[in-house]
Order: structure tokens, then C-alpha cells, then sequence
């Protein structure tokens, strides 16, 4: 966020695809058409996007935030073949090598997925087979249905409580992963299920890491590098601490000395680390591609 003139302030957003949809759709349900309003609705209406968001904070803050319940959020619909569903972006395809076009994963509006992220959208959603012929022509379309029943789902929120990944305190916004897929034949019953906060339920189907129910009350979960989550959700395995005036004496051998404001945005807020990785990372691929790189300014 920036201010971009005396009267005006620039807000940007780095979203996935799949909450890019999300937002986007909440904001343009707010949005008036061009069209006269015929159900004679009193609900306001926007006439930008802008201004659409500006209502969403309003009623978040006169209303605030409320549980998901396992009712739908605003839909977002996503198109996906049943054996994408079922294996990782890694199957080889067919044996010639040829691209199979009817395995499919994208948004309504064209933008692709990943398979992970199909599967972690599927666990609790809302799910409609479409049948279809070799030339992906429908042939039969079934009726829509739960992942996660509502009789389960409160069975879940009312066991689980909230986020059950080490560490995390999160009640509300959470989604009913399936520990084993139902695509791969996981029940959908309490001993396959466990609830999960948004930004924990993408960790485990696209950051890598790997989690265990191992009953009712116990779940278990591995980073990526195969060391588990201590309970208490700290970020160091287990071990001694690192020291911090080593981690300064070896910031100093590249040239870098650590102070109060090294870790903050040039306004003295915060640094976002996310948008810090992200522009860092190209700049690291490149000097390891490039010896001698050019400086960067």
C-alpha cells in the first residue's frame, strides 16, 4: 500500500489463482449492472470494484467476521478430470508421449491449476460428475453434491474446534481436509477428516508438508525435509537455538550488518517477507546462472 497522490492510495494484492477467483467474484457481485435492479432489492450496489471493496470492509467491521460453518463461500467453480484428481502432475502421460487435452484443470474463466491445488479446493467443496465421450462431449451430468456432508461437517467443527496444525489458533475460515483424498478412495468420515485454516490446508497440498491423524486427538505433521512440527508449533526443530551473534558475524562476511531497521519496509513498517522472497529469488536463479552478474541498483 501506497500513496500514490495527495488524495489517493494505491492498494496491491498477490493472491493464487484460486482466491484471486474468490475475490473477485465477492466483488463483482456488488458491482450494479448497466441494467435497472428488477427484484427490487435494497441492498447497496457499487458502481466499481473500488468501491465494492470499500463495502466489504464496511460490513466486515459492522458485521465481523463469521465462522465458516461448511456453507458454500461465493462460488468459484473449477473444471478438473477425474484422473488429474486422482494422480500428481508428474504422470507420464500416455506411452507415445503425447498430451492427453481431455485431462483438464483450470478455473471457469480458462486460468490453470495445478492438480494440488484441485484436490486441496475438492476436499470440501462441492462436487458435480459430468460424463463425457472421448471428444470431452458431455453425456451425463449428475446431481450436486457435498464432499464433506453437514452432518459430518458439524461432527468435525465440533470436535476439532479450529485449525488442528501444530501450533495454529485459527477457529474461523477453516476446511475439512480429507487425509486421504476421496478421489483416492479416503472416507469421508471423522477418522480420514481433520480441520485445517486456509493458509495450513495449502501448506500440506502444495508446500510439501506431510500430515498424520493419528486419532481424535492427535495430529502429526513433517515439513518438507522430513523433520516434524513440535507440538507447540514452534519453527526450530528440535535442538539447541541458533545463536544470534553468529547469525550477525555472518551477515558481516557478505557485507551486511544487522541493525534495528534492517528488517523493515522503507516506511518503517513491517517487511512483507512473501514480496521480499518472491523479488529475491529471480535475482538469486540469475546470479547462479550468470558468474558475474551486473550489479543490481
Amino acid at each position: 500500500m501506497y500513496s500514490e497522490a495527495e488524495d489517493s492510495v494505491v492498494i496491491r494484492a498477490r493472491l493464487s489463482r484460486d482466491d484471486a477467483a474468490l475475490v473477485m467474484a465477492a466483488l463483482d457481485s456488488l458491482v450494479a449492472d448497466d441494467a435497472p435492479d428488477g427484484d427490487g432489492s435494497a441492498e447497496p450496489r457499487c458502481r466499481s470494484r473500488a468501491d465494492a471493496l470499500v463495502l466489504l470492509a464496511e460490513t466486515a467491521l459492522a458485521d465481523g467476521a463469521r465462522p465458516a460453518t461448511g456453507g458454500e463461500r461465493t462460488q468459484v467453480v473449477v473444471h478438473v478430470d477425474a484422473h488429474t484428481l486422482r494422480h500428481d502432475d508428474t504422470d507420464p502421460g500416455r506411452p507415445d508421449g503425447s498430451v492427453d487435452l481431455s485431462r483438464r484443470c483450470h478455473l471457469e474463466n480458462g486460468s490453470a491449476l495445478s492438480a494440488d491445488t484441485a484436490r486441496r479446493l475438492a476436499c470440501d467443496a462441492s462436487v458435480v460428475e459430468v460424463a463425457t465421450d472421448e471428444r470431452g462431449t458431455p453425456l451425463s451430468v449428475g446431481r450436486r453434491t457435498r464432499s464433506v456432508p453437514t452432518h459430518i461437517r458439524r461432527a468435525l467443527q465440533n470436535r476439532d474446534g479450529g485449525c488442528r496444525f501444530p501450533g495454529c489458533t485459527q477457529r474461523r475460515y477453516v476446511d475439512a481436509h480429507h487425509v486421504r483424498h476421496w478421489s483416492n478412495g479416503g472416507p469421508t468420515s471423522l477418522d480420514n477428516l481433520v480441520l485445517l485454516c486456509r493458509r495450513h490446508h495449502r501448506a500440506i497440498h502444495e508446500g510439501g508438508f506431510v500430515l498424520r491423524l493419528v486419532d481424535a486427538h492427535r495430529v502429526e505433521v513433517d515439513r518438507p525435509d522430513g523433520t516434524p512440527i513440535p507440538h507447540d508449533g514452534s519453527a526450530e526443530p528440535s535442538g539447541s537455538p541458533p545463536d544470534p551473534d553468529r547469525i550477525i558475524e555472518a551477515n558481516r562476511t557478505h557485507g551486511v550488518t544487522p541493525g534495528a531497521r534492517t528488517a523493515t519496509a522503507r516506511d518503517g513498517g513491517r517487511l512483507d517477507l512473501d514480496l521480499t522472497a518472491i523479488c529475491y529469488f529471480p535475482i538469486l536463479d540469475r546470479a547462479r546462472r550468470d558468474p558475474d552478474p551486473p550489479p543490481v541498483r
